[in-house]
């Protein structure tokens, strides 16, 4: 076989790239979510507010008491200077209170990071990353040092690494941090928290239940912004099922089509039959036609039972993108501006890193569907607009598409892993997409009568009869 490189081939390699580019940042994001993953609910100020509309210490108590949640965590955030007896440097404090770390991801290199007792016995320990250690110290070998925060000493208890992967350094990090108790912090300087994130497994939070909360404790809930990444999850995972799902609906298409051909192939073979012998004649003579026939067909179910199994979902649309009424061509247009305006007014100088990173990577998980999608319907396109008589020539199609596939796959797990990004490869997807294509490829060449049946010219009277 002589492998020739074609169009199609760049439409294979760059739809299974973006596919599987689409479910890496589904699952990275998953990672930075540490622990608790997708399942929380997040109460975060909005961003232009003053910090002084958040919530104080007496506050998120009383609501924590309220909610009563299975884990939890709260954090202010300020800019300030701190120093060492080395040097001074500016970075972001972060007061944590609660299970910081099993909500996002903290990369220790050593010792430990801020826990209950540290803000029930208002200690002053910090959490450092390691360029604030090189910069105060010039060394990450600084545990038991001090630093000072607020002009008081605080011993450092940990290193955090900032080492981060390829694809969160195409944003502005910002400056570096440091971590130290909620109610430390709260005791030197006036604090506000605008950030609060509750673990909310299969979304027993009810959003509209936490909003009239906020009300209770004296807080106006329109001044966060309050979001269940149980949805943002499923949202962003549906991204992968979708591209799977438009390959496996046009597959049925193609199947149902394939089975209607056979069908009517098999009538006018009768008819054609029934002119010059009696029925059970017919039957006898042609047994081999009927069984080819019902095995064709039940291949051909069996294949559509597979595809739809491995291609279905369960779709999540939010009910703000849905029109009221979908006849309505105006609500249609204000959706859909609203929708775009939404993507691309994101700001992506948010002063916390978290937040920044996860918008950042929605918005690009968005981009790399629809571009995935376009590549989708160019591949199938192509594959449609390749036509040959010849079987042998249409198995070293396949062959080399079969090639074409495997290197695809390759190249783009190592594209991937380059971006730093995890990657989760399913031999079911890989051979649904492989069957996907040979079943459109088979069906557009017009081989498969033959090859179930034999003689093809007179099938092709035949069914031009029919």
């Amino acid at each position: 076989m002589k492998f020739r490189f074609e169009k199609r081939h760049m439409f294979i390699f760059l739809f299974i790239l973006l596919l599987f580019l689409s479910q890496s940042i589904y699952l990275y994001i998953q990672d930075l979510n540490s622990s608790v993953g997708y399942e929380k609910l997040a109460i975060r100020l909005k961003e232009k507010l003053p910090a002084e509309r958040g919530f104080n210490v007496d506050q998120i108590s009383k609501l924590n008491r309220i909610i009563s949640p299975d884990m939890a965590t709260y954090y202010a955030f300020k800019v300030s200077a701190v120093s060492s007896a080395r040097g001074i440097r500016q970075t972001q404090i972060y007061g944590v209170l609660g299970n910081f770390n099993e909500f996002n991801r903290v990369k220790l290199i050593e010792g430990s990071f801020i826990d209950e007792n540290d803000n029930r016995l208002k200690r002053n320990v910090v959490v450092i990353e390691d360029t604030v250690a090189e910069s105060l110290f010039g060394s990450k070998e600084v545990l038991g040092l001090e630093i000072e925060v607020y002009n008081r000493k605080f011993e450092i208890i940990g290193i955090i690494s900032t080492g981060r992967a390829a694809i969160e350094k195409l944003i502005d990090i910002g400056s570096s941090r440091i971590y130290i108790p909620l109610n430390t912090m709260d005791d030197l300087t006036e604090t506000y928290i605008g950030n609060v994130e509750y673990k909310n497994e299969g979304s027993n939070l009810d959003i509209d239940v936490i909003k009239d909360k906020i009300a209770l404790i004296g807080k106006g809930y329109n001044d966060f912004l309050i979001e269940d990444l149980n949805i943002v999850g499923s949202q962003q995972r549906q991204k992968y099922d979708i591209l799977l799902f438009v390959l496996g609906v046009y597959c049925l298409y193609v199947l149902i089509r394939l089975i209607i051909d056979i069908i009517k192939y098999i009538v006018s073979y009768s008819r054609n039959r029934l002119e010059d012998n009696y029925f059970f004649a017919m039957i006898k003579n042609g047994k081999k036609v009927y069984i080819k026939g019902i095995l064709a067909i039940a291949g051909a179910l069996v294949l559509g039972l597979f595809i739809w199994k491995k291609s279905s979902f369960r779709l999540y649309v939010a009910p703000d993108k849905i029109p009221d009424n979908p006849a309505s061509i105006t609500q249609i247009l204000s959706v859909a501006t609203k929708y775009i305006t939404e993507f691309f007014n994101y700001n992506y100088a948010h002063p916390i890193y978290e937040i920044k990173v996860y918008g950042f990577l929605q918005k690009l998980s968005t981009i790399v569907f629809w571009i995935g999608l376009i590549f989708e319907i160019l591949c199938l396109a192509s594959i449609k607009g390749k036509k040959s008589s010849k079987i042998k020539e249409s198995i070293n199609v396949l062959l080399s598409t079969g090639i074409c596939v495997i290197v695809s796959v390759w190249l783009s797990v190592m594209f991937i892993y380059l971006l730093g990004l995890p990657v989760m490869i399913s031999m079911v997807d890989l051979l649904f997409i492989w069957i996907s294509f040979v079943i459109v490829y088979f069906y557009q060449q017009g081989e498969y009568l033959r090859l179930f049946f034999g003689g093809f010219e007179g099938i092709q009277n035949s069914t031009k009869g029919a």
